[in-house]
């Protein structure tokens, strides 16, 4: 049985601090685990990384916690913390703040440039986790996942210990 990891993104609504994504492949590493992996929500770090003031390191950091990671979560975002006062989720959706689960390519994740550069285990687990409001996006997202998963790069997971 596998555990994964998932680190959370900081911000003004959650206060809490998490690691990045290079923070928690290295703490892995020290814990060395062949049951241990880690699950990649890329708008967790994206968020996490554009609160720190550091989204340049974006993709070194998903590239150091890639060949770690058994699930990946596609989703959008923008990277925008959720710290306006709004009313509603409809406005935050306006205003691109916070985790917003939207449809992908919608937001500004550098995707194409992720799958381009990282390693991922073999059998990685693509999640396409998306709120109900854009259901009518559904099968573009479904289709643009397909896309990535048939050039996602896989490495041994014998890779794994000495990643």
């Amino acid at each position: 049985m596998n555990t994964c990891v998932e680190a959370l993104f900081a911000g003004y609504v959650v206060r809490m601090l998490t690691a990045s994504p290079l923070r928690l492949a290295r703490d892995m590493a020290g814990i060395d685990h062949r049951n241990l992996w880690a699950t990649i929500d890329f708008s967790h770090a994206w968020l996490k990384l554009g609160y720190e003031g550091r989204q340049a390191d974006y993709l070194d950091e998903i590239a150091g916690l890639a060949p770690r990671a058994r699930h990946l979560h596609l989703h959008d975002s923008f990277g925008l913390q959720d710290d306006l006062e709004m009313h509603s989720d409809g406005e935050r959706v306006t205003f691109g703040h916070g985790d917003r689960h939207l449809p992908m390519d919608w937001g500004s994740i550098p995707r194409d440039a992720i799958f381009a550069r990282c390693d991922f285990p073999e059998k990685v687990i693509l999640s396409l986790e998306m709120k109900p409001r854009f259901r009518p996006s559904v099968a573009a997202s479904v289709a643009r996942t397909r896309e990535i998963a048939g050039r996602t790069q896989s490495i041994s997971p014998a890779r794994h210990a000495s990643a």
